[in-house]
């Protein structure tokens, strides 16, 4: 089908720096102007359908989503920052008798909401163009296959996972109960086969051998490599508790633990597939439902779990949630939204034992706190946080700090190592915002950058790793967004009302803002992700006099 000329608007309907929607044949599109020239993109962020019109757009093209901080080039629809897969249809703009604007488009191009890259196919492949094997089948693996054939990277490309499954939305496994695997699927066998990316899922490497340059299987296999990516993620931590090992205790990493928590609610319910919703949540109303821990993950399932209409209760070290990422106000100010929803915490508190349920046997029936309380339990999440996974490489010849990091260096490559890379949760790189300190986020977003940063230095033009970080959280339909990493700061200016839920903080040490935070405020993380970017951040005494303006 031939792309057809459709008339959009005129060119004074779009002003100079402005992003604005336009309908054409009933489908919407953005157009932007940018130094006198007009570009127009489809309308709405590929990761979660974000209305990119209340996004950010920089004087550069960069376009960024008011809701996770993806990024595109609004002259080509490419991406620039993750959470997105995926980039904007691009629409040539033409103009005419120098005033109507027209873009050029079939109408499945309007329908569509992103652009996939062209396929490769095994044409791809040299015969001397070499391979690279990526370890580990989640959102860095994924990024960093696919951003290799973006850049054109025409060797060969294996993705190797003991994930049973190809990359997860992985997010969506604290914010949703027990999500469809299908549902949350981020690529098929059919879209990754066409970019000739090989992936085994369920496979384990049991060994990385940097002088011969290969990776061994657990069967035995052997696989050479040019380029060797380590992205295993990290894997959720235990507790060394007496009855840990009692039915119904889980944590909470893969499509598995999701459906297996949902699974174990359910039953202890009594819940049948012939209940209806209402009838689903009078029966979860009486499962004790108790999580260790006041995590992200943890509060985040919190939330999920009382929607659902389980009776849910907290078990926490800390005084106040949050508090040492986000504040003590804001922690404070959480912490009641979830006891308003019904969750009760049990905060300064240790947990010592985990007790069977007597008529239940093998199955979890208490917790056992250090004070000597005991708190009803029919099924428990344990959300200490995650390890980086990389005990199976230790004596690989791969340096594996301590605390299980792997240091690599600003272009991600791995130290004293020349064609081995890490990315994603293992990762601890320089942080260029804070004059290269090293640093290890588990964030979404940072896993997804990492990965499409080392694609670039191994196929592309070298580059240091050079992005915002940007997280969010979910908790009962209200999203709290974050960009920059402040894990030691001396004061948070705070605008808004914290009380009335609707405010943005910035996170502060001498005169430098480290980090921003808001709660329904948008798009001021987004627009505060870019003037971190760009280096135009006003100082923090601007924005406590009220004389800086973010957006």
């Amino acid at each position: 089908m031939a792309p057809t000329k459709h008339l959009v608007c005129t060119v004074h309907d779009v002003q100079e720096g402005e992003k604005k929607e336009f309908t054409v044949e009933g489908q919407t599109i953005l157009l932007a102007k940018l130094q006198g020239q007009i570009y127009a993109v489809s309308s709405h962020c590929t990761h979660y359908g974000a209305p990119l019109a209340n996004g950010v757009l920089s004087a550069n093209g960069c376009l960024t989503c008011p809701w996770h901080g993806a990024c595109f080039n609004v002259k080509t629809g490419d991406i620039e920052d993750a959470p997105a897969l995926d980039p904007l249809v691009s629409f040539p703009v033409t103009v005419a008798n120098g005033t109507d604007v027209y873009i050029e488009a079939t109408a499945d191009d309007l329908k569509a909401d992103r652009r996939h890259y062209t396929s490769c196919g095994s044409q791809v492949r040299g015969a001397d163009a070499g391979r690279v094997v990526i370890v580990g089948n989640g959102s860095s693996g994924l990024a960093t296959a696919e951003a290799l054939r973006q850049v054109g990277y025409r060797g060969a490309i294996d993705v190797i996972g003991k994930e049973p499954y190809l990359p997860i939305d992985r997010p969506k496994l604290s914010k949703a109960f027990d999500p469809a695997l299908d549902k949350i699927a981020l690529r098929t066998t059919e879209k990754l086969a066409k970019q000739d990316i090989q992936v085994r899922t369920g496979t384990t490497v049991t060994g990385v051998d940097t002088q011969r340059n290969q990776v061994t299987l657990e069967s035995g296999e052997q696989i050479k490599y040019n380029h060797l990516v380590l992205a295993t993620g990290g894997s959720p931590r235990s507790l060394p508790l007496p009855g840990v090992d009692l039915d119904n205790v889980f944590t909470l990493r893969t499509h598995d633990n999701a459906h297996a928590i949902a699974a174990a609610l359910r039953e202890r319910a009594g819940v049948t597939a012939g209940d209806d919703a209402d009838a689903q949540k009078d029966k979860l109303a009486q499962v004790k439902f108790v999580i260790i821990g006041s995590s992200f993950i943890g509060l985040e399932y919190a939330s999920v779990a009382r929607q659902q209409g389980a009776d849910v209760a907290v078990v926490g070290v800390e005084d106040i949630p949050f508090a040492r990422v986000l504040g003590p106000q804001i922690g404070k100010a959480l912490t009641q939204m979830h006891r308003d929803q019904g969750v009760r915490f049990h905060l300064k508190a240790q947990t010592t034992a985990l007790h069977a349920n007597l008529q239940r046997p093998g199955q979890v029936g208490s917790l056992e706190l250090k004070s000597g309380e005991r708190i009803p339990a029919d099924v428990v999440l344990i959300a200490v946080g995650v390890a980086p996974n990389t005990e199976w490489l230790r004596g690989s010849g791969v340096p594996v700090q301590d605390d299980g990091a792997i240091n690599v260096d600003t272009h991600l490559r791995v130290e004293g190592l020349t064609n081995v890379y890490a990315a994603g949760d293992i990762a601890k790189h320089p942080y260029w915002l804070q004059d290269n300190h090293p640093v290890r986020i588990e964030h979404w977003n940072v896993a997804q950058n990492l990965g499409r940063c080392v694609a670039t230095n191994i196929a592309g033009t070298p580059e240091p790793y050079r992005h915002v970080p940007y997280f969010w959280t979910a908790q009962y339909g209200k999203s709290l967004r974050y960009c920059g990493h402040a894990t030691d700061y001396d004061d948070v200016i705070i605008l808004g009302n914290v009380a009335e839920g609707k405010w943005a903080a910035f996170y502060t040490k001498k005169d430098k803002v480290l980090a921003v935070a808001s709660l329904n405020y948008d798009p001021i993380v987004s627009k505060s992700a870019q003037l971190l970017n760009d280096g135009q951040m006003p100082p923090a005494t601007d924005i406590r006099n009220g004389t800086a303006k973010i957006i």
